[in-house]
């Protein structure tokens, strides 16, 4: 008998049907399909995977050639749309992610084939959908996002119009988790009652009007310098935790306001942005507020005794109160990450 471990052996052929199929909902989709050339077992078992990852850069990485580039581009948009053609009709269990170029500015046909996918894949049950777009940004219409079963939705450089969040709301009831990255928000509220975790990166708001956050389920919020105008926050009587990173000035006290019920703040501003006179001058009430962190380029007593005779309001000591040099890494989910130094104020509770 052959022993287990000898040279050339395929050991793959022994695991069932479905292990084989979740190993290879971690390849990309292009990957999966070429396994159906192994042999008569594999030929159709990319047809019922749990995931689905389609990535352009599988057919055009760096292409320098623009007669190429479009080619390939072609190539990728005609993948794409046979393998959800040829699927088995089997729910899409763990998610649907699309990595996407829309190379014309004026390419309303490229973002209506993502709308497409995107439609075709909700319609097999996945419960996550993740979506980065490169050069130009996918101009999405609101209406595909119909589903009694997604619950995460991760958009990168994507134009969100008016209605788009009445849309996920009204269209998507048991939808949890939406992080967004580059994106442009034109919509004037951001209003859910299921929404927990809500992550906004380096995206774009209205200057015409500002725009307004009302979740009032949500426990965790991440708003990473907004760009243009900063959202009010409205019924966040839920929230839990909070990391907002601002990048011009605005309205401190009005922010911490809305935030007085979190237990856990992570708030950074620019470093020459003037707080201290706006917060001694209309003091905040903050009940789980625990321990404070103030962190910075380097140490600053002023800073600390400034920040001592703001807090002591809500009954607390110079011993709950820490001012540090720091330097922190934030990690933006499943797409980016960000390094940054800045002054920091940290806020901690129980």
């Amino acid at each position: 008998m052959e022993p287990a471990h000898a040279p050339g052996r395929d050991r793959l052929s022994a695991l069932p049907d479905n292990v084989l199929r979740r190993i290879m909902s971690f390849l990309n989709a292009r990957q999966s399909v070429q396994t159906c050339v192994l042999s008569r077992r594999w030929r159709h078992l990319w047809r019922s995977l749990p995931r689905i990852n389609a990535d352009y850069t599988e057919f055009c990485f760096a292409c320098l050639d623009e007669k190429k580039e479009k080619v390939q581009e072609a190539r990728f948009k005609k993948f794409v749309s046979t393998l959800l053609l040829r699927r088995d009709p089997v729910p899409l269990l763990d998610k649907f992610w699309l990595r996407y170029q829309v190379s014309d500015n004026n390419n309303e046909k490229a973002s209506a084939e993502a709308g497409l996918w995107i439609s075709h894949a909700l319609q097999l049950q996945t419960p996550v959908v993740e979506v980065l777009t490169f050069q130009f940004p996918l101009m999405l219409d609101h209406a595909v996002f119909t589903s009694d079963y997604l619950r995460k939705l991760g958009l990168s450089n994507a134009y969100l119009h008016m209605g788009f969040f009445e849309q996920l709301s009204r269209g998507c009831p048991q939808l949890e988790d939406v992080f967004l990255n580059d994106c442009i928000i034109l919509d004037d509220e951001i209003s859910s009652t299921t929404l927990k975790t809500l992550n906004i990166y380096a995206s774009r708001f209205s200057e015409d009007y500002r725009a307004s956050i009302s979740t009032p389920s949500l426990t965790s919020l991440t708003l990473y310098k907004p760009d243009a105008s900063v959202p009010s926050l409205k019924d966040m009587k839920s929230l839990v935790s909070a990391s907002i990173i601002l990048d011009d000035n605005t309205d401190i006290h009005e922010l911490l306001m809305s935030l007085s019920g979190v237990r856990n703040l992570d708030l950074e501003c620019p470093q020459k942005m003037v707080i201290i006179d706006k917060l001694e001058e209309r003091s905040f009430e903050c009940e789980h507020l625990k321990i404070v962190e103030v962190k910075c380029s380097e140490d600053d007593s002023t800073l600390l005794k400034l920040v001592e005779d703001i807090f002591v309001t809500c009954g607390m000591s110079s011993l709950q109160i820490n001012l540090k040099s720091s330097y922190k890494q934030y990690y933006s989910d499943d797409f980016f990450r960000f390094d940054y130094d800045s002054t920091t104020a940290q806020v901690h509770a129980e």
